[in-house]
């Protein structure tokens, strides 16, 4: 193989690498798609407030995952209960907003995610007055509703323009058993990609992986 070729071969597939990332974007990963037509109860019930989204379909047991990686800010709307327990949602920062809000109360932050990675966000399921001792599932190991014993979420169609993503998450406590109607905690979730992750390479690193291999081929000569 000549110098040219594993040169060459280095550079395409180092901006293949780089050209990946730029083209990708969050992902659901996993789950049963579920149409709203086939749930019972969804968006009724006692114990009700707010109003729940109007969508033809969404995903029972996916996860989130960014195959790209960066800094976001995020805002998340509660939209809808329909439930007795005390439910909450968990930001990536910490932040929570729960059923004890009121319709369109928001949370707004920032957070950093790896490539590969799904992003760290979680519910907690029947928690005490204080939304303690929740009985917690993060995105990442959240498993489709009719077979999952515990709390469990769906998750909406990705939108995303520039860089811009929104998403519906729906929550199932499992006060019911088995629980499939995913009207327990509805919020809506808007993320803007404010920066780059530091795993990609720049383009400086690219050059000095390139000439560090065209040194290394010389001093195999």
């Amino acid at each position: 193989m000549s110098l040219k070729t594993v040169i060459t071969g280095l550079l395409f597939t180092t901006f293949s690498f780089v050209a990946f990332n730029a083209n990708a974007a969050l992902m659901n990963v996993g789950g049963v798609e579920v149409f709203v037509a086939d749930v019972d109860k969804y968006g009724k019930g006692g114990a009700s407030s707010g109003t729940p989204p109007e969508i033809l379909s969404f995903v029972s047991g996916a996860n989130i995952m960014d195959t790209e990686g960066g800094e976001y800010e995020y805002k998340v709307t509660f939209l809808y209960k329909q439930a007795v327990y005390n439910n909450v949602f968990n930001a990536p920062d910490g932040q929570t907003i729960g059923t004890d809000a009121a319709e369109n109360d928001m949370i707004m932050g920032t957070f950093n995610v790896s490539p590969g990675s799904y992003l760290a966000f979680s519910f907690g399921a029947n928690c005490n007055g204080s939304f303690l001792n929740c009985n917690d599932v993060s995105n990442g190991s959240n498993v489709e509703s009719e077979s999952a014993t515990e709390s469990n979420f769906a998750v909406s169609e990705i939108v995303t323009e520039g860089d811009e993503s929104s998403f519906y998450l729906f929550l199932n406590d499992t006060g019911s058993n088995p629980d499939g109607d995913f009207d327990d905690l509805i919020v809506f979730v808007q993320l803007t990609k404010t920066g780059e992750p530091s795993e990609v390479p720049e383009p400086s690193s690219i050059l000095l992986m390139a000439l560090g291999a065209l040194a290394l081929a010389r001093y195999k000569k």
